[in-house]
């Protein structure tokens, strides 16, 4: 290792008068504080630089929880250095948890399903980030449903080309509207949760949130009311309370007619 003519000058004044030994001790002293001072910097340099923490994440992802959405749609686009076909953005179609058909966004055309993920697919390659641990990770969540919309991972900072993002997009929740317990009725339950956090600010779709706007109010009040008759197939033979009141009298009305008759014999 060179040195400059300043550092042969501290070196000498130090040493001077001190002994060889002492000297030679100096000088091993003044390597190693360089050698560590320079490790240091390489280290501060190639340290994992984790913008999303373990904490954000399990945030999100309860968040994403909370939605109980199971049925959805969503534009999916991974970027890498892969084969093209890694990198079409897909709307994929997710029912009962699972990827049921993905297609070119642009196109229209079937893509694999097998190169896509569902949203619980995206949260779990997060995890992996986390755990390996990589490099680097930056993430950003939809504020209302909690799932990721664009990440970027770079596992190993002296590895190129092994970066790997995604984006997703427009997801829409296949829900009934106005179906906030997610149980396929839209009922007096969904507005006793739409009742209970009226006019409050950060809620989503579990607190009566059905415009999607973080915001639980009387637009999501219009959605409940012009959807409370709304029911699956299996409530859809349930017949509405006027129905069975109506049904009521009309019996009531066939037994007395029939007891005026009897006694007009």
């Amino acid at each position: 290792m060179s040195r400059s003519p300043e550092e042969d000058a501290l070196t000498y004044s130090v040493c001077q008068g001190r002994g060889l030994a002492f000297c030679q001790s100096f000088t091993r002293w003044r390597l190693c504080v360089l050698g560590l001072t320079a490790w240091l910097a390489i280290a501060a340099c190639t340290s994992p630089t984790l913008a999303l923490t373990q904490a954000e994440l399990d945030a999100k992802r309860d968040l994403w929880n909370t939605s109980g959405s199971m049925d959805y749609d969503y534009v999916l686009q991974r970027s890498c250095f892969c084969h093209p076909d890694f990198i079409q953005p897909g709307l994929v179609e997710i029912r009962a948890g699972m990827i049921t058909a993905v297609t070119d966004a642009d196109t229209l055309q079937p893509l694999d399903p097998e190169l896509f993920l569902t949203v619980d697919g995206l949260f779990a390659e997060l995890q992996r980030a986390i755990d390996y641990p990589a490099f680097d990770i930056q993430a950003q969540f939809d504020s209302n449903l909690g799932y990721p919309t664009s990440f970027f991972v770079d596992y190993v900072l002296e590895i190129a080309d092994e970066e790997m993002s995604y984006r997703a997009h427009d997801l829409v929740l296949s829900a009934i509207p106005g179906d906030a317990n997610l149980d396929r009725v839209v009922d007096d339950t969904d507005f006793e949760i739409w009742n209970g956090n009226k006019f409050s600010a950060g809620t989503n779709w579990r607190h009566g949130d059905f415009t999607g706007d973080g915001v639980t109010d009387v637009l999501d009040f219009n959605v409940w009311n012009a959807h409370r008759v709304s029911q699956s197939s299996q409530t859809a033979s349930v017949p509405e309370p006027t129905s069975c009141w109506l049904a009521t009298l009309g019996l009531m009305f066939c037994i007395a007619r029939k007891r005026i008759n009897g006694f007009a014999r």
